[in-house]
């Protein structure tokens, strides 16, 4: 809705949300009809990791905000407390895979 007349200079901006690299790398195996997997994925580099690495740990913080903000003993809770759960299991497996990585580079020096 405008309130008032447009300015004649005015511009349209569009904010396209950026998209974390797991998100384009799982993307990306769909369009071929194949799950995507970071563990498996012998061509990640390790600025990908780290990418993924610090998108998983803003997951782990927004659910753990909305763990904390959940009911005592509802069902939001036991949720969040499961995704929490799930998520820094993930995060665990992701710090691994970076530590293979750096591992693999130094090897190769």
């Amino acid at each position: 809705m405008i309130l008032t007349e447009v300015h004649q200079d005015a511009q349209i901006v569009y904010v396209i949300p950026e998209m974390s690299k797991e998100d384009e790398l799982k993307l990306e195996a769909e369009k071929s009809n194949k799950v995507y997997n970071p563990l498996n994925d012998g061509n990640l580099s390790l600025e990908q990791i780290t990418k993924m690495i610090k998108d998983k740990n803003e997951e782990v913080k927004l659910t753990f905000k909305k763990f904390c903000e959940a009911p005592p003993d509802s069902e939001l809770k036991t949720q969040m407390q499961q995704k929490l759960k799930e998520t820094k299991q993930a995060l665990n497996e992701y710090l691994q895979k970076e530590k293979k990585i750096k591992m693999a580079f130094a090897i190769k020096k």
